[in-house]
């Protein structure tokens, strides 16, 4: 899955991250598997690894990942498990999420409009 970063919030000791799947244009939240649950992912973990050294992932990078769709309990339908960073792309510049943002459905904007505040 080519993931768009677009929050990174501390969680239980760990990081809760959200973001787009850009291959399906929803909304997904990535974590750790922790039994039938999908854990914080750990701090130290959210990082991409190169040969010169490590990348800590933020906001507004992306990134191509492995990743297993929990199993559907009636709530947090959103919830992946990561099992693999495979790629780094960089950060998305503001254009390039601007024009991602105009290919949504308006029904996925979460205060069903896409202005600049609330």
């Amino acid at each position: 899955m080519k993931f768009l970063t677009l929050a990174v919030s501390y969680k239980y000791g760990g990081l809760c991250v959200a973001g787009l799947n850009l291959d399906t244009l929803e909304y997904v939240r990535i974590g750790y598997p922790s039994g039938n649950e999908c854990a914080a992912i750990p701090s130290g973990e959210f990082r991409y690894k190169t040969m010169g050294g490590e990348i800590q992932l933020k906001v507004l990078d992306v990134i191509d990942i492995t990743a297993e769709k929990m199993v559907d309990n009636g709530c947090q339908t959103e919830n992946y498990c990561l099992r693999s960073i495979n790629g780094y792309d960089g950060p998305y510049t503001i254009e390039q999420i601007a024009a991602i943002y105009r290919d949504l459905e308006k029904d996925n904007y979460i205060y069903l409009n896409s202005f600049d505040y609330v």
